[in-house]
């Protein structure tokens, strides 16, 4: 299998890895490595996480940064969604 970043996806790493090295930089590493780390995990098994309420979407949680990596399996690909912290609505949820 491969991974495959949607352009939403890639934004949103960048804006959380841009968080965690301004405001703590001691854990962007961390952070970042985690998310290597559970990609990975999604590669070797995608099919390891639970479903969303949103047909063909998972999600994989962080526990230690509470980020959540929603994402799709298409053919050979695991297709990353999102990537957001917990605290946020849930991608497919309507702004009131």
């Amino acid at each position: 299998m491969r991974v495959r970043y949607t352009e939403p996806a890639s934004f949103e790493l960048e804006l959380a890895v841009s968080y965690f090295i301004e405001h703590a930089p001691a854990s962007a590493s961390a952070f970042a490595d985690s998310i290597d780390a559970a990609i990975a995990r999604l590669l070797e098994n995608p099919y390891s996480s639970q479903e969303t309420d949103m047909p063909g979407t998972r999600r994989a949680y962080i526990r230690r940064f509470r980020y959540s990596i929603f994402y799709g399996i298409e053919g050979d690909e695991v297709v990353i969604l999102h990537i957001q912290h917990a605290a946020r609505r849930l991608p497919w949820e309507k702004k009131k």
